[in-house]
């Protein structure tokens, strides 16, 4: 099954508030692996925990274009 296209705050609101780095890439539409390569770039704000990097929801969807 496909994840829906998110293109409204509205429809973002079911998303926790720290995604990951595979709910970043649903999101965008891009691979794992880019969202983190952006994140390490500092293209996409993000923090690092421990092994793995969190993306706060609200910057990600400002970073899309969706607001």
């Amino acid at each position: 099954m496909e994840a829906q296209r998110i293109t409204t705050r509205e429809q973002a609101e079911g998303l926790p508030l720290l995604l990951n780095g595979k709910e970043v890439a649903e999101l965008l539409s891009i691979s794992e692996r880019q969202a983190v390569r952006l994140a390490k770039e500092g293209g996409l704000p993000a923090v690092r925990v421990g092994l793995q990097w969190r993306f706060n929801r609200d910057k990600v969807l400002v970073f899309a274009g969706i607001e």
